[in-house]
């Protein structure tokens, strides 16, 4: 994925004369959504994609999509072209999942040398890695472990070999031993953010915040452009009572998404309202607010969904007024979309606007009839918002909606 002619027109050359690979196996792609729809057809195919992306596309940086290629094809190789590249900008590639960068210009040879490295199958260590790797994927603990035997045979100073044997005693219910490697894989390799990302985890599972805080700072330190990292800093810093370092944490989520593609600031919205949004609401508001001030480019998808977020957030803090005014807002700029008026309507009844809470749930259904249909509790709450409305017919039909779907749900025989 470039559009860079000129190392386009070589990696061609490359690919087709130097390394014999067919063109019918090459694709040349023109947008990140082309890319990731074509994982799911190497995957029908039994085919391992091997990847080559600009980290900086059409102006916008992507380097955040490679975790996302990793997690649709884990066994993918990806390499990432870049202009230039910071120490920080790198290590966030690699703490990703890259397996090679690319700085441009360059030669033919380290070209084939760089395609290379990334396509042959490793060496013995590499494969006992893999293997572990894979049997920890498939629940197999107790054979990863054994593999991990081998792995620190052979190099005892592995860092991924004891984060790896770390991995299978926290699986096989063995934590404190888990934590033992973690620990020795951390001393072992001061630039490898996996064994601290372990210990993060740990302290997390365990409710340990101020331990789960100060790995997750060690990470920062390592690796400080990392945007999910953040937001898990801010939300540490939170239940800590540390508002103003929490807020200078998603501050800087928010900063560093907005200088990707326009999607990852619906997924900071997400990760936002997942972490944030139960226990902080006023926290959550303020970013959420900032984030639908940036959103000018997000697709009317994801800018939909962060404003119903922010309308949550409001309502959270018994704010249905401002929350009203946020859905009206939203449904300028998305008018089709049914939850925006659903979760106006929900606002509008908190204040006991019940007539303007039935025109705004009607509107939901007139874009899309088959609304509430599928969930009870949904279909639940529509049958009261038309019932405090005076609209009883529409209020009995929901009600037999919600009580039909209840029964099918609890039904033996299903």
């Amino acid at each position: 994925m470039s559009e860079d002619t000129i190392f386009l027109k070589m990696l061609q050359s490359a690919l087709n004369k130097q390394l014999g690979i067919p063109h019918l196996r090459i694709h040349f792609l023109r947008s990140i959504e082309a890319l990731l729809g074509q994982l799911p057809l190497c995957e029908v195919k039994g085919d391992s994609p091997f990847i080559i992306m600009e980290q900086r596309f059409r102006g916008r940086l992507h380097d955040q999509y490679v975790k996302k290629i990793k997690e649709q094809a884990p066994e993918s190789r990806v390499i990432v072209l870049t202009n230039e590249i910071t120490r920080d900008g790198l290590a966030l590639l690699y703490e990703l999942g890259v397996d090679n960068t690319i700085v441009k210009p360059l030669s033919m040879n380290t070209l084939i040398e760089k395609i290379a490295n990334a396509i042959v199958p490793p060496a013995k260590l590499g494969k006992l890695m893999d293997q572990a790797r894979q049997l920890l994927a498939e629940g197999e603990a107790k054979a990863a472990l054994n593999v991990t035997d081998s792995i620190l045979s052979i190099k005892p100073d592995s860092s991924t070999g004891l984060m790896l044997r770390g991995d299978a005693l926290r699986a096989l219910g063995q934590p404190n031993e888990a934590l033992l490697q973690y620990q020795q894989a951390m001393e072992m390799a001061q630039l490898f953010v996996g064994p601290v990302q372990r210990l993060a985890e740990h302290y997390a599972e365990l409710g340990d915040t101020v331990r789960e805080l100060h790995y997750l700072q060690k990470l920062d330190a390592l690796s400080p452009l990392n945007y999910d990292r953040k937001i898990d800093m801010g939300k540490a810093s939170l239940v800590l009572g540390r508002a103003d370092v929490a807020h200078k944490y998603l501050n800087e989520a928010v900063r560093i998404a907005g200088q990707g593609d326009a999607r990852l600031l619906g997924e900071v919205a997400a990760k936002l309202a997942r972490t944030c949004m139960e226990h902080f609401p006023e926290a959550c508001e303020q970013h959420l607010r900032t984030i639908v001030d940036m959103g000018g480019t997000m697709p009317t998808k994801a800018i939909a969904e962060t404003w119903n977020r922010l309308g949550i957030s409001l309502r959270r803090q018994g704010r249905w007024q401002d929350a009203v005014t946020e859905y009206t807002k939203a449904i300028q700029r998305a008018p089709d979309d049914e939850n925006l008026y659903f979760n106006k309507a929900l606002a509008e009844t908190d204040g006991q606007l019940h007539a303007e809470a039935a025109r705004s749930l009607s509107a939901a259904i007139s874009i899309n009839p088959a609304f509430g249909r599928h969930d009870p509790a949904m279909a639940a709450r529509m049958s009261r918002i038309f019932e405090l409305a005076g609209e009883l017919e529409q209020a009995r039909k929901y009600s037999a909606i919600a009580e039909e779907l209840d029964n099918a749900e609890h039904d033996p025989n299903d």
